[in-house]
């Protein structure tokens, strides 16, 4: 049995959605010209995020469902965001995937550890999207 089938779902959740943004942030000189592009693989990843949990059952589940719904409901309006910069949209599309990640995390939090991560993870990525925007 290899290792990703040991890992919890929200786990692999997690490990796809830092994945994808991995992808968006190193592919970043093909996805900056391309809105539609960054968006796609951005819901790509949530819908794939989404898929580890559908054979579990609990709280768990939706607590890894409803960020990945929220997250691909975001991304999909990235082109309607009011950055100060363009293109800044691969940057907010990849904090997005990565606070969908710490919101995943948050939800099915078993011990103090976990939590914290997931919560730091989430208002360090809403934070810094904050900042990308414009106007005071």
């Amino acid at each position: 049995m290899n290792l990703w089938n040991q890992l919890a779902p929200h786990l692999q959740a997690v490990t796809i959605l830092t994945a994808f943004a991995l992808v968006l942030l190193g592919a970043s000189n093909v996805f900056t010209r391309s809105l539609r592009a960054t968006q796609t693989i951005a819901v790509l990843g949530t819908a794939l995020a989404t898929l580890p949990v559908w054979h579990s059952s609990g709280v768990g589940t939706l607590a890894t469902l409803l960020p990945c719904c929220l997250g691909a409901v975001a991304l999909l309006l990235l082109h309607e965001a009011d950055l100060e910069f363009g293109e800044h949209r691969l940057d907010a599309a990849a904090l997005v995937l990565l606070g969908t990640a710490g919101a995943v995390a948050l939800g099915n939090a078993n011990d103090l550890l976990s939590l914290m991560l997931g919560l730091e993870t989430l208002s360090l990525c809403v934070a810094v999207l904050c900042g990308l925007g414009r106007g005071s």
